[in-house]
């Protein structure tokens, strides 16, 4: 281990950089500057006497040249000997890496290799430039799991420069939620992009429904294929839509009320929605598809299925919804893996060792 004093710069992702942080602080002196916009109010109590952090405007293109200007300041005040970045497409990471790289290390953490299939992809196509800049001039690349790492490698990036740490847990109660859930009520949340597999889980809803099963789905997000999906929704009565982000009270008050989540994607690198789902003790069944099950434990934690295939992912419902021990055992193992796989403080001590 190198590095002895880290500085963190956090334009999003604020909970998550929060919480690696404050691991990070476990081990060596750690500051963290995030997003003033999207900082987590409900983090900020219990990183006290860990990590120091501060807020800041990184938002609008106007708030760009103090952000360049405070955190070059920062990175120079704290002598900090390594930058660890969250990969985005803010105007000021370019120079401020550039500068950066001067005088201390660089490591920018990756969350998608690649753009998302859907709106995604063509949104993503217009940044792809900056993105390769900001990974070419980084010293290291931090990645997901690895089937990241080796996405990266397949786009031509070194590999090694590349390290690959656990995603860890995320909305995480402040106690765990009761054992007892609403029999039958199942959650799929977050953004509701095409990637995410909600057609999929709509003709599975169908044929559950064509077989008689007793259930009631939850999507709760925002994204495109709510709106294009609206009028095939609005014909199935077990089918409740919340057309709209969950606040971390609402998600873990509804995570506490399901029996199971479902992420039907159809491609994936890594899962925030995962790390929320086994921080709060419920299982999960996912399509196996790229990180996912790197998180999913087949009959450990979870059920993994083939992308795009409602039939299997039907199947996979009925067997949660007509074991209801079956649930609580997973469920039981998506608690443990979240204790121990997605711990922050191992995480963080994993990183710490490879840098």
């Amino acid at each position: 281990m190198k590095s002895k004093r880290i500085l963190f710069i956090a334009p999003h992702f604020a909970e998550y950089s929060e919480r690696l942080a404050a691991g990070l602080a476990g081990q060596l002196p750690t500051r963290l500057i995030l997003n003033s916009y999207n900082r987590s109010d409900e983090m900020q109590h219990s990183l006290s006497g860990k990590a120091s952090v501060t807020a800041i405007p990184m938002e609008r293109r106007w708030h760009h040249a103090f952000a360049l200007f405070y955190c070059i300041f920062q990175a120079m005040l704290f002598r900090a000997d390594l930058v660890i970045v969250q990969e985005g497409v803010r105007q000021f990471l370019k120079p401020m890496i550039g500068l950066l790289r001067r005088f201390t290390r660089v490591a920018l953490i990756v969350h998608d290799p690649k753009p998302h299939s859907g709106s995604d992809s063509s949104r993503a196509l217009v940044d792809v430039p900056y993105r390769r800049w900001l990974r070419e001039h980084a010293d290291v690349l931090i990645v997901h799991g690895e089937r990241c790492l080796s996405e990266m490698v397949s786009l031509g990036y070194d590999p090694e420069r590349i390290l690959s740490i656990r995603h860890g847990v995320l909305m995480t109660p402040k106690r765990r939620q009761p054992k007892a859930a609403k029999p039958g009520r199942i959650l799929m949340f977050g953004r509701m992009e095409a990637y995410k597999g909600l057609e999929v889980l709509l003709d599975a809803a169908s044929l559950l429904s064509a077989r008689g099963v007793d259930f009631h789905l939850v999507v709760a997000g925002a994204g495109p294929e709510q709106g294009r999906l609206a009028h095939r929704i609005a014909t199935m009565p077990n089918v409740e839509v919340i057309p709209r982000y969950l606040t971390p009270e609402e998600l873990q008050r509804e995570l506490a009320l399901t029996s199971f989540v479902v992420a039907p994607y159809l491609d994936a690198t890594q899962s925030g929605v995962l790390a929320s789902t086994f921080a709060n003790g419920r299982a999960a069944i996912a399509s196996n598809v790229g990180g996912l099950s790197d998180v999913v434990k087949h009959e450990i934690n979870g059920l993994l299925v083939p992308p795009g295939d409602a039939t299997a992912l039907a199947d996979a419902m009925a067997a949660f919804l007509q074991d209801p021990n079956q649930i609580h055992r997973l469920g039981r193992g998506a608690e443990n893996f979240a204790d121990d796989e997605l711990n922050w403080d191992r995480i963080a001590e994993n990183l710490l060792s490879k840098l």
